[in-house]
């Protein structure tokens, strides 16, 4: 057995077991038992009292509503001052309320206005109750007792002219027992339960149990000196020959205690299953208990001491040179073993924290809900945000809603994916719109299980623009090489042209005054020479912007306002803005912003931004150009927005490419040699539309370095 029962371990597991287990889960039974009985009474008493409360409710709001019919019978007479109708409408109240057993008025002298046939032998309790209207002169409810035990109780409103005066007679209403009876029965506690309404002289004047008490004496009943005190609770003892738990409260202003009992074994019956159920619980957990203790050595013993030999290997393998010396105790040596795996597990994991905070590219995962688990320094900076505000927060938390719906996605899928790359647009924290690459693969746990989505970003708007400049650059190129044949091969032919239309033209002006010829022939003559001449001017001009671009641009650079530049082109263009009902503002948020560049390529460049936004307004009444300048870090940012008839989507990346052009009789040049020319000094410009809303271009150039 010296295998089975190592000498440390073995003595602190039987300690644990019998004093710590079976000695605490016994005290805790008994404790649970004796707190849940308290409780259960405590909730039953509680439960009592609360439908002896409902059961007072009730009857006083059903007291209240019929004194106020009847109070309303009475206004209804001081109205009209008819007795009659006033006794006419009491005898119908009486017949369709099943309140009253009998309803009558009672005039001065406390005459009845029924019929014989409806007199009762209750004339001297109603005279009691009429001679007490008189001198109380206000409604009430008032409960009679005869010789023979039998109650009455019966509802008096006072019939007078005003308030408090004298009194012209009395409705007098007398209460039926048995509607009550019915009345109470829906607040009855279970199967068992009973309600009972008593009144201030300690007789039962209905309960639940087809009157079976009706009319029976309390006085003696031991809880009925806390009734006639005026108190509410509950109370368990002794009742009606029965041990009961009862619930009792006066009924406000009415002669009524309201009383609701249960047998004690129906309140009771909780706490018996209770005792059973934890009884039971407890005899199981001791006997598992006992047979835990006989069978732990092989369960948990020996389990523990290979640990315990496994963790020592792993101690003394591996990266550690300390060896761990094995105790007497096997949980010191697994303690201690586990302390050297500890720290070597920590700078694991150091190091590849290391790793992933040096990776040049934002790095983000989520589990298998979406639930952002990590991300590194370069993601947390590329969003502006510090890494805690991300981590145990959903995908959607990121600022970029292209890439938290595109991981959603994939954490939505069940089947194995594989490595998935995409584009998103996003606009950062200083309004720029950056291009972001995505390249997200499936995080697999050791079993080759997904557990979550690995995902990388970068900032591929470099790339993009890089990749668009190449493009462009390449069109220039075959442009220039173009342009170059072109200067060769037409620029000599048109000058020709040029001259003979020049030679027809003066030929025929001379002809024209020497003969005095106008026939048509002549004249169409004439007109055809200035075709030529016209269409040999357009070509020149087109011929001469080609070379344009084929050419370097740049000129001498100076220091350049660009505030005072874009009032030279407000003015320069506001004519043509004011005939075509345009109106055209600047913005200058921050004066005295200067670039270094040509200041003439630059002028070019945003007139040519200008007439293009005039070109987009042309048909658009109250059209507004609106230019503001601003400084944004270490560059100036000029924008021109129109709200003219905007760029389809499927154009605005095309719009900078030379030849392309949204309008009929557009060369495509212009756009595309203001790009050039913006990248000549070192910025760039962007455009944003949306079709029927107007355009927006974005220009930045870097601003002047102050030495």
């Amino acid at each position: 057995m010296k295998w089975q029962l190592p000498r440390g371990l073995t003595k602190r597991f039987i300690f644990l077991g019998l004093w710590i287990f079976l000695l605490p889960m016994t005290l805790i039974f008994t404790l649970a038992i004796f707190l849940s009985q308290q409780t259960l009474e405590s909730q039953s008493d509680r439960q009592t009292f609360e439908a002896a409360k409902s059961l007072s409710n009730q009857t006083r709001q059903v007291f209240n509503h019929q004194i106020d019919v009847l109070e309303t019978f009475v206004l209804d007479y001081r109205n009209d001052q008819n007795l009659q109708r006033l006794s006419e409408r009491a005898a119908e109240h009486s017949l369709r309320e099943p309140l009253f057993s009998e309803l009558a008025f009672y005039d001065q002298n406390g005459e009845p206005d029924i019929t014989d046939e409806l007199r009762t032998n209750v004339d001297a309790i109603t005279e009691k109750v009429f001679e007490e209207s008189v001198w109380r002169r206000s409604s009430f409810v008032k409960s009679k007792t005869v010789e023979n035990g039998h109650v009455s109780v019966f509802i008096s409103v006072p019939v007078q002219e005003e308030d408090h005066a004298a009194i012209q007679g009395a409705l007098i209403g007398k209460v039926n027992s048995s509607y009550l009876y019915h009345l109470i029965q829906s607040s009855t506690i279970g199967s068992e339960g009973r309600n009972l309404l008593v009144t201030t002289d300690g007789v039962v004047f209905t309960d639940t149990l087809g009157n079976r008490f009706r009319n029976e004496y309390l006085q003696d009943e031991a809880f009925f000196s806390l009734l006639d005190r005026g108190k509410m609770g509950s109370w368990r003892g002794d009742f009606l020959n029965e041990s009961q738990v009862l619930g009792y409260m006066p009924v406000d202003r009415l002669p009524f205690y309201a009383i609701t009992t249960q047998p004690k074994s129906q309140a009771s019956a909780p706490i018996s299953t209770l005792q059973r159920v934890l009884s039971s619980g407890w005899m199981l957990l001791f006997i598992a208990g006992i047979i835990l203790l006989g069978i732990s050595a092989k369960w948990i013993v020996n389990p523990v001491r290979k640990l315990t030999d496994q963790a020592m290997n792993y101690a003394e393998g591996e990266s550690w040179h300390l060896k761990v010396l094995e105790e007497k105790d096997e949980i010191r040596t697994l303690t201690k073993a586990m302390r050297y795996m500890a720290e070597d597990l920590q700078e694991k994991e150091r190091f590849l924290q290391r790793i992933l905070e040096s990776f040049p590219y934002g790095v983000i995962s989520t589990d298998s809900d979406g639930l952002i688990t990590s991300v590194n320094r370069e993601g947390a900076e590329l969003f502006n945000e510090k890494r805690q505000n991300f981590i145990g927060k959903p995908i959607e938390a990121i600022p970029s809603k292209g890439l938290s719906r595109h991981v959603r996605t994939l954490c939505q899928k069940l089947k194995p994916l594989s490595k998935i790359s995409e584009e998103f647009s996003f606009i950062n924290y200083e309004q720029q719109k950056l291009i972001i690459k995505v390249s997200s693969t499936p995080l697999l746990n050791e079993n080759r299980e997904i557990i979550g989505v690995l995902t990388t970003f970068w900032n591929h708007t470099e790339y993009r623009k890089l990749e668009q400049h190449l493009q462009r650059s390449e069109h220039l190129a075959a442009i220039g090489q173009m342009t170059a044949g072109l200067a060769h091969e037409v620029k000599n032919p048109l000058g020709t042209i040029q001259m003979a239309g020049d030679v027809i033209e003066a030929e025929i002006d001379e002809i024209r005054h020497k003969y005095q010829l106008n026939t048509p022939g002549v004249v169409m003559i004439g007109e055809a020479s200035s075709d030529i001449q016209e269409e040999s001017k357009r070509l020149n001009e087109l011929v001469t912007r080609f070379l344009k671009m084929s050419r370097p641009h740049k000129g001498e650079e100076t220091s350049i306002n660009i505030g005072q530049l874009i009032e030279e082109v407000s003015k320069l263009v506001s004519h043509q803005m004011k005939r075509a009902d345009i109106e055209c503002i600047v913005h200058q948020q921050e004066e005295n912003l200067t670039v270094v560049g040509d200041r003439n390529q630059l002028f070019q460049a945003f007139l040519n931004l200008s007439l293009n936004a005039l070109e987009a307004m042309k048909e658009k009444e109250n059209g507004m150009l609106s230019i503001t300048v601003s400084r944004v870090r270490g560059s100036v940012k000029i924008s021109f927005h129109d709200n003219g008839t905007g760029i389809p989507s499927g154009k605005i990346k095309r719009i900078f490419n030379p030849f392309f052009s949204t309008k009929q009789e557009g060369t495509g040049l212009g756009l595309a040699i203001t790009h050039d020319l913006i990248n000549e000094h070192k910025g760039s410009i962007e455009v944003e539309s949306e079709v029927g809303k107007g355009s927006e271009f974005i220009v930045r150039l870097p601003l002047q370095k102050v030495r």
